[in-house]
């Protein structure tokens, strides 16, 4: 998963998601994971943007509780 800026690129132009909630934020990864399904379950693409989003979250969550100066780098 690649980010350009602040922007979560791999979320389909085509979905009905507000502009603010394209951004790489915590808050947005989780207001996703709650609401892209209501206004985009018949997406062809759903389910993979999905489970990617939730593979983000985790990676988030890794990243928030990982005290080292690396985060998550192995």
């Amino acid at each position: 998963m690649t980010q350009i800026g602040n922007k979560i690129n791999f979320l389909p132009e085509n979905m009905n998601i507000p502009v603010r909630r394209r951004e790489m934020t915590h808050s947005n990864t989780a207001w996703l994971l709650r609401n892209l399904l209501v206004n985009n379950s018949e997406h062809p693409e759903i389910k993979q943007v999905m489970a990617k989003l939730r593979n983000l979250r985790q990676k988030q969550v890794f990243d928030f509780n990982d005290p080292t100066p690396e985060k998550g780098k192995l």
